[in-house]
């Protein structure tokens, strides 16, 4: 407290200054001669609740002489204790934000922010701070009763606002960038009430309101997630409401229900789970609610004020090929809804290499309301970080602008597929995907619907899988091409061999994104002393994903031998040429579709194919194998 008593000090005098438990100061002054002390002044302070010393300071001119002696200086009373408040997190909320009030509506030419407490009582808000980013205010006194909204602003602004309600000013009121910015109110024990991260995107689409004027204001005060949807520009005249309820305001309700988005592994020893929207602080931190098998959580650490994530720290590191199982139930968003229980693996990622990772279906001509997708396979044994994978394409002898399949983490476990689309809601209208289908939401490279390629690469060019497609390898049955996607046949055969390429079938929708091909088939076992066999003697290519192509597999006694392949119908006569000679490894498959030379699909009846291995050595095979093509 600062004020002028020079005139006193003139001849000896007593001071007193009387403190009460609201904040107001007074100072009175007994001169010699007086019998009782005389009112000097009273102001209000409440800044300081605790104090280590006490004392007097005297400021004054250079040219005043006077010499200032003082003695016998007490203190007397009880020490002033504030009352533990208990005030929770969202007990108080931001409901209105100017950030640009230029130019002028109808509301002052200042910046303000407007709050609301939800609760039953009074909340002091003596020592609170007003944060904007890293830059802090401080209010000095305020109380905010039950149930009403006030608004803050710089010290020196608050006649500009006394006409509209309740207004508590902030000492040193940071600035609010136009843009948007983490907004957040702390106690005076430094907790974090209130917080909205707001952005001018809230503005939506009307560019009039966002040009400055008009402040955003919250629709429903108990929608707690920091969500967009809960906000909008104001509705009234004067460009705000400020000290009031909201022009927007309805009884809006949260229905999005909490999702995690993804698991980290950031250390041999933590963890992180990043969820879709803030969950509620009491469930997030509540370490019960994980269990990882077989190891221990120490401790964990929630991001603040978001709440949308949530680190494990384990008492143990995983191991290099070392898997857990990470449960997760009981938590919920901080609108209460609930997050389903979940069992997630949990393994230290491995790098990427050359043939970890195929492409394994292409949808490259979508349809008119569709969109393109990649799904790409991991068919190594081991776990690995899809981070530092990139997806492009072939321009001329060079790469095209290779495009990040993720930005973060991604931890893909042997036999995980994933699909690359720019949407996935319109892939999943559109087929049926698995209800725990890998997505990753990117600007994958544009297809051309005739041919075109696909190529998965690592940051230091090394090329991982590369298909180049064509609209002619798509099943004779398929007419319209259009949202017909391309299935991989055998993820382990090599990706050019064109006879490894199938149109997803009809039954499956013409598309499996995320989940086993409807055209996949692995040789799963052989007779033993036999170099070539059928996986089933009877196919049906009709495109319906049963049977379609029919698999001659093989297994050769050393390398080295090339394979000549033919189909006869029962009267002998030649349909089709399905190797000429062509130098083959010591197993594999060779497939027939059902087409004759010509192109055309071969009548239904009984066909033999005959095969004849020649070795440079002087070895020769020859077996002849009946076959049915069927109409079903």
């Amino acid at each position: 407290m600062i004020i002028d008593f020079l005139q006193l000090l003139v001849i000896p005098c007593t001071l007193k200054v009387e403190r009460s438990a609201d904040g107001e100061w007074q100072l009175w002054s007994q001169l010699t001669a007086d019998n009782q002390f005389v009112s000097e002044g009273t102001c209000r302070d409440k800044t300081l609740l605790k104090a280590a010393y006490s004392g007097l300071f005297f400021n004054y001119s250079s040219s005043n002489k006077t010499n200032f002696a003082c003695d016998s200086i007490s203190a007397v009373g009880q020490p002033y204790i504030k009352p533990i408040q208990h005030v929770s997190k969202h007990d108080v909320v931001f409901t209105e934000i100017l950030a640009d009030p230029d130019p002028v509506i109808h509301l002052p030419n200042t910046e303000f922010v407007e709050i609301y407490n939800r609760t039953d009582k009074m909340i002091d808000l003596a020592g609170w701070s007003l944060c904007v980013g890293d830059k802090c205010g401080t209010i000095i006194e305020g109380e905010l009763l039950p149930h009403t909204f006030a608004l803050l602003c710089a010290s020196g602004k608050v006649t500009d606002f006394l006409t509209y309600g309740q207004v508590i000013p902030v000492l040193s009121f940071p600035a609010i960038p136009n843009s948007g910015a983490l907004i957040t109110l702390v106690s005076d024990e430094q907790k974090v009430v209130a917080w909205t991260d707001f952005s001018d995107a809230w503005y939506g689409d009307d560019a009039f309101k966002k040009a400055g004027g008009w402040s955003l204001e919250r629709i429903n005060v108990d929608y707690l997630d920091n969500f967009k949807d809960n906000w909008m520009p104001s509705q009234n005249n004067a460009g705000g409401t400020p000290s009031a309820p909201n022009s927007v305001s309805s009884n809006l309700s949260d229905q999005r229900e909490p999702q995690l988005q993804y698991l980290a592994v950031l250390a041999p020893d933590t963890l992180l789970l990043q969820f879709s929207k803030s969950m509620d602080d009491s469930t997030l931190q509540s370490i019960s609610n994980y269990q990882l098998e077989p190891f221990a959580i120490r401790s964990l650490v929630v991001n603040q004020p978001y709440a949308t994530a949530v680190s494990l720290i384990l008492d143990d590191s995983l191991a290099a090929n070392e898997k857990a199982l990470l449960h997760i139930s009981n938590l919920k968003c901080v609108d209460n809804l609930l997050l389903d229980s979940l069992s997630l693996r949990v393994s230290l990622p491995q790098q990427v290499m050359a043939g970890d990772v195929v492409i394994n279906e292409i949808l490259f001509n979508p349809k008119d309301d569709g969109v393109d997708y990649i799904e790409i396979l991991n068919i190594s044994d081991k776990v690995l970080d899809l981070s530092s994978l990139l997806v492009t394409k072939r321009k001329g002898d060079y790469f095209d602008v290779p495009v990040s399949i993720t930005t973060r983490q991604a931890l893909c476990f042997p036999g995980d597929y994933w699909v690359l689309t720019s949407d996935q809601a319109v892939v999943c209208a559109q087929f049926s995907c698995a209800p725990l289908a890998h997505f990753s939401e990117v600007a994958i490279p544009s297809m051309n619907d005739d041919e075109g390629s696909v190529v998965l690469v690592l940051r230091d060019g090394t090329v991982v899988d590369e298909f180049s497609y064509s609209a002619k390898m798509h099943h004779p049955f398929v007419i319209n091409p259009e949202g017909v996607s391309l299935e991989r046949v055998n993820p382990f055969r090599a990706t050019q061999v064109p006879d490894n390429w199938q149109s997803a079938s009809f039954e499956s929708g013409y598309g499996t994104p995320g989940s086993q091909n409807s055209q996949y088939s692995v040789p799963t076992s052989t007779t033993e002393n036999s170099l070539f066999w059928l996986e089933y003697d009877t196919f049906t290519p009709d495109n319906d994903g049963m049977h379609d192509l029919l698999h001659l597999n093989y297994q050769l006694p050393q390398d080295g031998f090339t394979v000549y392949a033919d189909v006869f119908n029962a009267n002998g006569v030649h349909q089709r040429q399905l190797l000429n000679g062509e130098l083959v490894g010591t197993d594999g498959v060779i497939t027939w579709n059902g087409l004759s030379d010509k192109g055309t699909l071969c009548n239904v009846g009984v066909y033999v194919l005959f095969v004849e291995a020649i070795h440079p050595g002087g070895s020769r095979i020859q077996k002849k194998i009946v076959c049915v093509l069927s109409a079903r």
